[in-house]
C-alpha cells in the first residue's frame, strides 16, 4: 500500500495572490494530482480558528484583512488580542497543537471548499489533519 502523497499549502493573501492566480494554482494542483490546502486570507486565520472567539470576528475584515497598524493586518491584530504571546517570528506551536480539534470544528463554520476559497474566508487545512489521522 502506497501512502505517499504530495500536498501544497498556501495562504491566500489577496495582496499577493490574485483570483486568477488562485484559479491557476488549484487547476495546476489537480492536473498534477497534488492535494491543495488553502488558508484565506492567511495562516493567522488558521491560528485564530484555535479559539472560539474567531466566530464573533468581523468576517468582511477577516476576508479583506486590511492593515490596522503600520506593521499588522486585521487577522494578526485579532490573534494578538486573543493570544498576546503570538509573534510571526516565534510562537509556542504546542499551544495550537493541543487545540487542533477546536480549530477543525471552528473551520466548519467557514468555507472549506478549495474552489470557493479564492473568494471566501475559510480554510481546508482541517481536511489535511483529518487525512493524516486516518493514515496513522
Amino acid at each position: 500500500q502506497e501512502l505517499d502523497e504530495f500536498a501544497v499549502l498556501i495562504d491566500r493573501d489577496m495582496q499577493t495572490h490574485s483570483k486568477d492566480n488562485m484559479i491557476d494554482f488549484i487547476k495546476h494542483c489537480k492536473d498534477k494530482g497534488y492535494k491543495c490546502y488553502i488558508a484565506n486570507p492567511c495562516f493567522e486565520f488558521w491560528l485564530l480558528l484555535h479559539f472560539d472567539e474567531v466566530i464573533a470576528l468581523d468576517r468582511d475584515k477577516l476576508l479583506n484583512n486590511p492593515k490596522v497598524t503600520s506593521k499588522r493586518r486585521y487577522t494578526e491584530q485579532e490573534l494578538k488580542k486573543i493570544f498576546p504571546e503570538y509573534s510571526k517570528a516565534r510562537y509556542p506551536a504546542e499551544r495550537f497543537v493541543s487545540d487542533i480539534d477546536k480549530a477543525i470544528k471552528n473551520a466548519k463554520q467557514f468555507c472549506e471548499d478549495e474552489e470557493e476559497l479564492e473568494n471566501s474566508i475559510g480554510t481546508n487545512l482541517g481536511y489535511l489533519i483529518e487525512e493524516m489521522r486516518e493514515v496513522r
